[in-house]
């Protein structure tokens, strides 16, 4: 079972997160949904709290959150994925169309992207848990291979005492997604699917390409597009436009 927080009452919505990210990323944005939805916020396999496993791909990523569903009793949830956590979305449609009611993916399209994470891997895998002796330490160390402070505060959210305040861990199983980095890059290949997707794009990013939405239109038939004047990291730089984008798309009557 995935470690996971629920925050509100009403129709059920399920965030999914990105790469190295958590549940605890959108607990902000979700507490803007509380009054009229009951918000699932997961930690994804290899995340946050929730399992470590060396089995770590979409598919099987797709059954851990049917069966957190299930678990929670719900028949059909509306799905919101930024990142990795948006081609999960897109998996989730693909193979349970039957528990989905509406799908927002924010800032990434169904096909294989190139590798780009390298150096963080390099980075948080070299970092010495045992000597370390403080987060500035960390900081101080990572530096050297993710220059951007952005990046580094991100990848540090996941940065832990160890129990009993001796030491330093991660909660994130770095390991095992550098050895399934290939799944991660991978294409979702969709089926046509006709009912309703919004995809949100940042002006900034170069995730969605307008080559991209060509390609989404063949199979999603009535993908919509929005774009905000954001980098990739759409809830973080412009949330109240992004909760009045997602929230408009997920409570218009079909």
């Amino acid at each position: 079972m995935l470690h996971y927080k629920t925050i509100g009452q009403g129709r059920p919505i399920i965030i999914l997160h990105g790469l190295f990210g958590s549940s605890d990323n959108w607990r902000t944005f979700a507490r803007q949904f509380e009054e009229n939805h009951t918000v699932i916020l997961p930690d994804l396999r290899n995340h946050g709290r929730s399992l470590w496993s060396t089995n770590f791909d979409y598919e099987i990523m797709s059954a851990d959150v049917i069966h957190l569903i299930d678990h929670l009793g719900h028949d059909k949830v509306h799905v919101i994925g930024h990142s990795m956590g948006g081609k999960l979305a897109l998996n989730l449609i693909n193979t349970f169309a039957q528990r989905i009611h509406r799908t927002v993916v924010i800032d990434i399209a169904p096909k294989r992207y190139d590798p780009g994470h390298e150096h963080i891997f390099e980075a948080v895998l070299g970092l010495d848990l045992e000597k370390l002796q403080s987060r500035q330490e960390a900081d101080h160390e990572l530096r050297m291979h993710i220059p951007e402070p952005e990046v580094r505060q991100f990848i540090m959210k996941s940065l832990a005492r160890q129990n009993g305040g001796k030491g330093f861990r991660w909660k994130t199983n770095f390991d095992s997604l550098l050895h399934n980095y290939e799944n991660i890059l991978e294409a979702i290949p969709m089926n046509e699917y006709e009912e309703r997707v919004l995809f949100v794009k940042g002006s900034r990013s170069y995730y969605i390409t307008g080559e991209d939405e060509d390609l989404i239109k063949k199979n999603l038939i009535s993908a919509e597009f929005v774009e905000l004047d954001t980098g990739h990291w759409v809830h973080t730089e412009q949330p109240v436009k992004l909760f009045r984008s997602v929230s408009s798309f997920l409570n218009e009557e079909d």
